[in-house]
């Protein structure tokens, strides 16, 4: 992988897979009485060199990301050149 492009598509792919195996919900969470996001101060938790992001603060980085895309195509002036995503 050498382009940012390339790199953003594998991290999509593999937390996306990966979300849709592994997490669980507020709702649930709060059912089985462990800490919600909504209640967690933590956002992140880091090891020596190592910061690891909460699933919903990754999710709403790769949403807001997939946003811009769709908002960068839609205002790019037919015949220019643009970064491919």
């Amino acid at each position: 992988m050498s382009s940012y492009s390339e790199k953003y598509k594998y991290i999509y792919k593999k937390f996306k897979e990966a979300h849709l195996k592994r997490a669980l919900g507020d709702e649930y969470l709060d059912s089985i009485g462990e800490t919600t996001r909504l209640h967690s101060p933590m956002l992140y938790e880091a090891e020596y060199g190592i910061l690891y992001l909460r699933d919903d603060a990754v999710l709403d980085l790769l949403n807001y990301i997939e946003e811009l895309k769709a908002n960068a195509t839609k205002t790019v002036p037919a015949g220019s050149r643009r970064q491919d995503f």
